[in-house]
């Protein structure tokens, strides 16, 4: 296969997987953005209009929560990458050495957002362990929202790590004050972390707890009954997406194999040249990277469709 098609539709792969890693987030902001200017009258937004440096405050805070790691280190880390790759590879690509820099300056941002979705995913999924413990120890504290979230990080439960480490953070702040921007930032934080509708309620569910006062006994309950509703939806579309999944890891390679053997039998060509053929040929070995690629792509869309966040 020529070169000229070769680039471009390795381009275009690259592109294919960067808008599935980021379609998220994107939606995710643009749901922010209308939240702020629902809310912009009243100064409660909690999120800062999705500016790229206040959201990687939010994925370090979510995927580092114990350390105090800012947004200026990752961009230094950046620019580090960039100037190297630029160092490294400029006597032989000139100016096309920027490319391959910009894309080495995105490496911590994707590292970073890889992690977050691989807790977010984890974290999801914790949804009934957590929103039972926390209504049950909340109605045990005599509706102490703060007793009640340190009782979930103190039991350590094994169905709760993820989020008893957010909302350690989060304890640690609505604790020491009672200013309602950060009350608002810290919940906001919180919510981010999961990045599913009910961690955003039950963001609020505490935010109204711990400022305001109020008894959440029954936005608490609510959100379990949805979450049991979601539960019989989820388990529904695990088991249709499990038979695609099987269809595309067997069948495919499986295919594969037979077009091997009827090439060698119809065609009439041993297996040692096919073979030749398919790996010592710039385009036999074009095609075969060009489709072990979009197969290993597929796998990862259908991985990702079925191990998903868990929300309703």
């Amino acid at each position: 296969m020529p070169e000229s098609i070769i680039n471009p539709v390795l381009y275009i792969m690259i592109l294919a997987g960067l808008v599935l890693i980021f379609y998220e987030s994107f939606e995710l902001a643009v749901r922010r953005i209308r939240r702020h200017n629902q809310l912009k009258k009243t100064g409660n937004s909690g999120f800062s209009n999705g500016k790229i440096y206040t959201y990687t405050e939010y994925m370090l805070s979510a995927v580092f929560p114990q350390r105090k790691i800012r947004p200026v280190h990752l961009f230094l880390a950046s620019f580090v990458l960039f100037i190297i790759v630029i160092i490294f590879m400029a006597p032989a690509l000139s100016y096309k050495s920027v490319v391959p820099g910009c894309f080495a300056a995105l490496l911590p941002f994707l590292f970073l957002k890889f992690r977050l979705e691989n807790l977010r995913n984890r974290g999801s999924k914790e949804a009934d362990a957590l929103i039972t413990g926390l209504l049950n120890a909340y109605r045990m504290n005599h509706k102490n929202i703060f007793a009640a979230v340190e009782v979930i990080i103190k039991e350590k439960n094994e169905n709760c790590t993820v989020t008893a480490g957010l909302l350690f953070k989060l304890l640690m702040t609505i604790r020491n004050t009672k200013n309602e921007e950060y009350l608002r930032k810290a919940v906001s934080e919180f919510a981010f972390g999961i990045g599913t509708n009910w961690s955003y309620m039950l963001s609020q569910c505490i935010f109204a707890a711990a400022y305001e006062g109020l008894d959440v006994t029954e936005s608490l309950e609510d959100i379990l009954e949805q979450l049991k509703t979601a539960r019989v939806l989820d388990e529904e579309k695990k088991r249709a997406n499990s038979e695609s999944s099987r269809l595309v890891k067997f069948i495919v390679p499986v295919f594969y194999l037979m077009s091997l053997g009827m090439s060698v039998r119809m065609m009439d060509i041993s297996f040692g040249k096919l073979m030749r053929n398919q790996f010592s040929d710039t385009v036999g070995a074009g095609l075969f990277f060009l489709i072990t690629g979009l197969f290993i792509v597929n796998v990862l869309i259908l991985n990702t469709v079925k191990n998903g966040k868990f929300d309703f």
